[in-house]
């Protein structure tokens, strides 16, 4: 079974590596054209996509250095192996996220105050197409893979271009009504929409690495699975000191369970053994310990 899950485990790092480096190459192409797209119109809309696809390939370079760390097995200083740095690198992207959605909210309300022209509406909305049906591509095939692989990093990132077909689409809609008289104001409004839906994308980035930084318990969801298999159990008849945690992809469970004294070493160490296999079986990466306490 671990052998099984070995395999699966490096066919899926490959799979991820994929899922991120395709994202990462087609992002350099939108980045050049909608940088092309907002000198030719001014469209501060434009120039917040333009922002979110910079964070997205700079978020995507460190999801990838991310997974291929993460993938390392355990050695003698890293003991737990090395899965925290996915949530070392989730709470980077929120901050420059973050940063990037304060950015725009500036440009935005400036724009308000003084408000400015768009131009070349047309030219920038078959911009923003290309760029629409790019950004479709990325989160097709990485919905594909995170079938495949269940992987949070690769979730995160297809949130990152989701937001992206959703953004454009906006911003389609927003030079075109842009280029009706009086309409202009929609290109600012459109933008400070865009940036507190970025925004709040990264505190919930941030509010997961941190938790998981933290050792927060999993959630209720997920210890009731592992409860439900302890209970299912005829031979424990109890347990406590019952402490869960994540750890990038990677969860940790401990307890101790309490165990007839009259069972032989040998009946016992089944028993726990067991048990700690159908636990280990809710994840694909996980470390299970579980010590017996004779009643």
């Amino acid at each position: 079974m671990k052998r099984n899950k070995n395999t699966i485990l490096q066919k899926n790092n490959k799979l991820n590596i994929t899922a991120i480096l395709l994202p990462i190459i087609i992002s350099l192409i939108l980045l050049f054209i909608k940088l092309y797209g907002y000198f030719i119109t001014g469209s501060l809309s434009i120039l917040s996509s333009f922002l979110d696809s910079f964070m997205d390939a700079f978020v995507s370079g460190l999801n990838m250095a991310a997974v291929i760390y993460a993938s390392k097995p355990p050695d003698a200083d890293h003991p737990f192996g090395h899965n925290s740095i996915e949530d070392i690198v989730g709470l980077v992207q929120a901050t420059f996220i973050a940063t990037s959605a304060i950015f725009i909210l500036y440009k935005a309300f400036d724009n308000i105050i003084n408000p400015q022209i768009v131009e070349n509406n047309i030219v920038g909305i078959w911009i923003m197409v290309i760029s629409l049906i790019l950004s479709l591509f990325i989160v097709i095939y990485q919905k594909y893979i995170i079938r495949k692989t269940k992987n949070i990093v690769i979730e995160s990132d297809m949130m990152h271009y989701l937001s992206d077909v959703l953004v454009t689409a906006a911003i389609i809609l927003s030079l075109f009504l842009s280029s009706y008289q009086g309409l202009g104001i929609l290109d600012p409004i459109l933008a400070s929409l865009i940036a507190f839906y970025i925004f709040s994308a990264a505190l919930k980035i941030g509010k997961r690495s941190f938790n998981n930084l933290m050792d927060k318990e999993l959630s209720l969801n997920e210890q009731n699975k592992i409860k439900k298999i302890i209970d299912n159990s005829k031979d424990v008849k109890g347990y406590h000191a019952f402490k869960t945690r994540r750890s990038g992809n990677r969860v940790f469970v401990q307890m101790h369970v309490e165990l007839n004294k009259n069972l032989n070493l040998l009946a016992a160490h089944d028993i726990v053994d067991d048990l700690e296999d159908k636990i280990s079986d809710l994840w694909l990466e996980s470390d299970v310990i579980i010590h017996m306490d004779p009643i």
